[in-house]
């Protein structure tokens, strides 16, 4: 097993809650994504995609995290999302396995994004800030932080 994970969502309309639990946390989201649309009929909406705020550049750079790093950076296209595998997993001795390719990522919000093509299509992340400075960015649950 590579690790575990687990989802919450809070349904308030249905006075429900439901939790799963999984290996893969991108499997894991999409099967409770098609539960709740198949079985439950509930769809969800998704933002609509803003360009890079012109405080964009402030969330660029590398932030470091305890099973993988990410890199932030603009290109023509947009802003890209690369993840750089740390090693140290399963085994203290574990060499870091290869990096995914990247995602291409909109904004959906002033401190979040949506993955718009690659890997992390339709996950979502969020910049953590304090007094109004980039301090995190957390992706697919996991936070990692930014270093100068």
């Amino acid at each position: 097993v590579g690790g575990e994970c687990g989802l919450v969502a809070m349904i308030p309309s249905m006075d429900s809650a439901f939790v799963g639990l999984g290996t893969d946390l991108g499997l894991l989201g999409r099967a409770m994504g098609e539960v709740f649309r198949d079985q439950l009929g509930l769809v969800q909406d998704h933002p609509v995609p803003n360009p890079m705020p012109e405080h964009g550049a402030d969330i660029l750079g590398h932030y470091f995290g305890g099973l993988v790093d990410y890199e932030l950076r603009a290109t023509p296209s947009g802003l890209v999302l690369q993840p750089h595998p740390r090693g140290g997993y399963p085994e203290p001795s574990s060499p870091p396995g290869p990096s995914p390719a990247t995602t291409m990522l909109d904004f959906v919000g002033e401190d979040r994004v949506r993955g718009a093509s690659g890997p992390g299509e339709g996950r979502y992340g969020d910049f953590l800030r304090d007094d109004g400075t980039v301090i995190a960015f957390r992706w697919e649950g996991r936070l990692t932080f930014r270093r100068r």
